[in-house]
């Protein structure tokens, strides 16, 4: 192992100390992603009605439970940011809130509106504008803050935070290959009319895939509140 990955990535060790009570709930919320996978599924084979079971619908169930799971996340990492005294924390939970508040206010989809009032871009290929411009904007806002986490991270002198917190960093970079990399995919194969199996299972891929990273988050920033617990008795595992 060398010294950059001893010192920026967790070893067998950090995740035997994985408290039991986190993997708990993280199996929770796997789980759960699943059962909305199932109901997804269902409902496209009319076993269902329901359209608000569809992962992709705006304002579904598996969106708010997405929004849900966010809005936790966050509201521990400042928790802990301002009782551990942690700017990294605070900085990640502003981070998630961003996040939460650019898919609520649908920014990323309406940006290439304020875009095209100063640079009328070429479609490139297959690629309208409206999608070019929401992959400029995913590529340009999620990379700086990326950026920003990932300096913070880097100064964090505390180890097992600053290991927890690149594995939360990778996290966001597998959410945002979904959000930004597989929906451009997605994007493409709607525009050249391509079958609507292989659309709809890149639209599951990236939805899906989306609910299921940030769930891993979710469970890393529990074992995080177990983990830097002052007492001990609050978790069945170890520390």
């Amino acid at each position: 192992m060398t010294i950059f990955t001893q010192d920026y990535l967790p070893d067998g060790n950090w995740f035997q100390r994985f408290d039991r009570q986190a993997l708990a709930i993280g199996l929770l919320l796997l789980g759960t992603d699943v059962v909305f996978l199932l109901l997804h599924v269902a409902l496209n084979f009319d076993f269902l009605s329901d359209r608000r079971l569809h992962i992709e619908v705006d304002n579904g169930y598996a969106e708010q439970f997405q929004y849900l799971k966010f809005l936790t996340s966050a509201a521990l990492l400042l928790y802990l940011g301002f009782s551990r005294k942690g700017t990294t924390r605070i900085f990640l939970a502003g981070l998630l809130l961003f996040l939460l508040f650019e898919d609520i206010a649908r920014i990323h989809e309406d940006f290439y509106l304020i875009g095209e009032r100063f640079i009328a871009l070429p479609e490139v290929g297959p690629l309208t504008n409206r999608a070019l411009w929401e992959l400029i904007y995913g590529l340009t806002v999620g990379g700086l803050l990326l950026g920003l986490l990932v300096i913070s991270v880097l100064r964090t002198y505390n180890e097992v935070l600053r290991k927890r917190m690149v594995l939360l960093c990778l996290l966001l970079v597998l959410f945002g290959g979904f959000g930004v990399a597989v929906d451009a995919v997605h994007g493409l194969l709607q525009q050249a009319g391509d079958s609507p199996y292989t659309e709809s299972l890149l639209g599951i891929v990236e939805d899906w895939g989306e609910m299921i990273t940030v769930s891993l988050m979710a469970m890393l920033v529990v074992d995080d509140v177990y983990r830097t617990a002052p007492k001990k008795v609050l978790s069945g595992g170890p520390r």
